[in-house]
């Protein structure tokens, strides 16, 4: 799985019969999560469960005029269990997918 190259919080990934088990380092949000692949309608979707809160991203491809974007959506589960509001998680959650895309485009354009 090509997350290792993009998430540099993650330190192992193993394939099981759920999904995918995550490890990542000690200060993220998360430990541990469980990430299941979905696709709804035409976008990729992560669902993850994890040892604190549990949440799913959505990525979506926008083709135009020859150049393509990839828009990604955070949602939480309702049983936050982490107790942070929203409005605290947001910049943090927007700065690491920031972060996160600007890899996944180097990767993708040395790909090309």
């Amino acid at each position: 799985m090509n997350l290792l190259k993009w998430d540099p919080e993650i330190t192992n990934i193993v394939s099981n019969t759920e999904g995918y088990s995550i490890e990542r380092e000690k200060n993220a949000l998360n430990m541990s999560e469980l990430l299941t692949l979905l696709e709804e309608d035409s976008d990729i979707v992560y669902k993850v469960d994890g040892n604190r809160f549990s949440y799913k991203v959505a990525f979506t491809l926008v083709t135009r005029n020859k150049e393509t974007e990839i828009r990604q959506t955070l949602y939480l589960d309702d049983d936050n269990s982490l107790h942070v509001p929203f409005v605290l998680l947001k910049p943090i959650a927007k700065h690491a997918f920031s972060e996160n895309l600007i890899r996944i485009g180097a990767i993708v354009e040395n790909a090309i």
